[in-house]
């Protein structure tokens, strides 16, 4: 999922630079702005999750949700490059449209 992010950021930074940079799209032969486009608004939407938890917040016992499948965690011990989370509700949720951006098959059913 790392790979999945990155690659999320670097089209996010791409996008950002040619707004920058002045470029202009262009749809059916009429030329129209960044801002007449829904795309300017997820792009500040990014930005503000991005910025929406600090390192300094992660500390053991801080509750945290994860974005996409609504499921509920405690941080039980935070070192230099992990975070240990424990889930608040054993069964965990997960979106299926996204479930294979996030996980892999280990062991297959015998069914």
């Amino acid at each position: 999922m790392n790979t999945l992010i990155n690659d999320y950021e670097l089209l996010v930074r791409y996008i950002e630079e040619m707004i920058d940079d002045g470029c202009q799209l262009l749809h059916g032969g009429n030329l129209f702005d960044w801002s007449d486009t829904k795309i300017t608004t997820v792009l500040k939407k990014i930005r503000k999750r991005k910025t929406g938890l600090t390192m300094q917040a992660i500390k053991p016992g801080v509750q945290l949700r994860h974005r996409v499948s609504g499921q509920s965690m405690t941080v039980t011990e935070v070192n230099e490059n992990t975070v240990y989370l424990a889930t608040d509700n054993p069964p965990i949720t997960y979106p299926l449209a996204n479930i294979s951006e996030a996980f892999e098959v280990i062991k297959k059913s015998k069914q």
